[in-house]
C-alpha cells in the first residue's frame, strides 16, 4: 500500500511539470507571437525608409527568427520569413529600378515593388490568426452580485 502511494505521488508530481512546463511554452509562444506581430509591423516601416534602415531591419529580423521561430506557429514562421525575403527582394528591385531607363520595365518593377509592400503589410495579420487565441468572454456585472459570480471562468 505504501509502495502504491509512492507511486501514486510520483505520478501527481510528474503531471504538475508536465502542466506547468505547458504553460511556461504557452507563455512563451504568445510572446513570440506578439513580438512577430510588432516586428512585422515595423518591416513595413522598413520598405519606405533608406538603404540603411532597410538592411538594419532585416538583419533585426533575422536575428529574432533564430533566437524565437521554435515558438512560433507553422503558419507564424512562414509569414516572418516572406517578410524577410519580401523586403530583400524590394531592395534588390528597388535598386535595379533606379538603374532602369526602359519606362515599361521601370513600371514593372514599380508594380513588383508594389506587391512585395502589400505582402509584407499583409504579415501581421496573418499572425494573428495564426495564434487561434481562445475569445474571452467577459459577462457584465449584475447589480446583485459580487464581483467573484461576474467573471465567466
Amino acid at each position: 500500500l505504501h509502495e502504491m502511494e509512492s507511486i501514486a505521488e510520483s505520478i501527481r508530481d510528474q503531471f504538475q511539470q508536465f502542466r506547468d512546463l505547458k504553460l511556461v511554452a504557452a507563455e512563451r509562444r504568445l510572446d513570440a507571437h506578439q513580438e512577430a506581430y510588432a516586428l512585422a509591423i515595423k518591416a513595413t516601416c522598413y520598405l519606405h525608409g533608406p538603404e540603411v534602415t532597410r538592411r538594419t531591419g532585416q538583419i533585426k529580423l533575422y536575428e529574432w527568427w533564430n533566437t524565437h521561430c521554435m515558438f512560433l506557429s507553422e503558419e507564424a514562421r512562414k509569414a516572418i520569413m516572406d517578410a524577410y525575403t519580401a523586403v530583400d527582394f524590394y531592395e534588390a528591385l528597388k535598386s535595379a529600378q533606379g538603374e532602369e531607363r526602359d519606362p515599361t520595365k521601370r513600371k514593372s518593377g514599380a508594380e513588383q515593388m508594389a506587391d512585395l509592400a502589400e505582402k509584407v503589410r499583409g504579415v501581421p495579420a496573418r499572425i494573428l490568426k495564426s495564434l487561434q487565441l481562445p475569445e474571452l468572454i467577459l459577462k457584465a456585472p449584475d447589480a446583485n452580485s459580487t464581483p467573484s459570480e461576474s467573471r465567466s471562468d
